[in-house]
């Protein structure tokens, strides 16, 4: 009967921690989307977050990993839309990684693409 309280009580504590991981992660959107096909370049990249966040990492690359240069007033204020303004890109396939911190601490990373045909 022991371990069954025990045991018990070790789930709910588990649980606990569970929800409040998952409560603390903000959820983002991007434009352009990801996977998206462009008929001409996006003057910027967004990605818009319910929770305020700080960008701490944010890269473009090309399909040959070269850098692609763009500029952020955003800078490192926590904020729920992050704008990269970019100049005219050329036809091809780009990738944006990023990672960010929530105002709780929770660090929160992802990446994804577009084509600009």
């Amino acid at each position: 009967m022991k371990s069954l309280q025990i045991f018990t009580a070790f789930f709910v504590v588990i649980n606990i921690f569970t929800a409040q991981a998952v409560w603390a992660h903000s959820s983002m959107t991007t434009e352009p989307k990801n996977g998206a096909v462009l008929s001409s370049s996006p003057e910027f990249i967004e990605i818009k977050f319910n929770k305020m966040v700080k960008m701490l990492k944010f890269s473009i690359v090309d399909a040959d990993e070269n850098k692609i240069e763009f500029s952020s007033e955003t800078g490192k204020k926590y904020v729920e839309l992050y704008q990269a303004k970019l100049s005219n890109l050329a036809k091809g396939e780009y990738f944006i990684n990023w990672r960010a911190m929530g105002k709780d601490g929770h660090p929160m990373k992802n990446k994804f693409s577009f084509t600009v045909k």
